[in-house]
């Protein structure tokens, strides 16, 4: 049990150093873009108290909460991309298809602890455009 004390102790998970394209060019019919996302997550608590980083669409069509995780579990595969586990890089390999709206889009970045403490947020905007 926590105690209103020890809860002054406990801070939330701060966000830095993203990498992310600034512009993504769309491929021709019937391909896909790939791009790789990278984001640093501290927590004074240890990196075992971060429960989830994530980025949301902001201006997505269809669902602006849907959450795209990124990983710091060392696996590259298909969704992961991420290059040493536990490493405090934060990462997710994405796809655009040929058809996606070319326009801009804004990324909010977030992490979340244990006790579901919420990082301070970074915006990012990507140009998505026609080739």
């Amino acid at each position: 049990i926590l105690s209103p004390s020890s809860l002054n102790l406990i801070q939330a998970p701060i966000l830095s150093n993203l990498v992310a394209p600034d512009t993504v060019t769309l491929p021709p019919s019937p391909y896909s873009v790939l791009f790789v996302i990278h984001v640093a997550v501290a927590d004074s608590d240890g990196r075992s108290d971060i429960d989830k980083v994530y980025f949301r669409n902001l201006d997505s069509p269809s669902d602006t909460n849907k959450q795209f995780l990124l990983y710091d579990d060392g696996i590259k595969n298909e969704v992961k991309y991420d290059s040493a586990a536990v490493d405090g890089i934060y990462s997710g390999r994405f796809q655009l298809p040929w058809n996606a709206p070319a326009q801009p889009y804004r990324f909010e970045f977030v992490a979340v602890d244990q006790l579901g403490f919420t990082s301070n947020k970074i915006l990012h905007t990507m140009v998505v455009r026609q080739p």
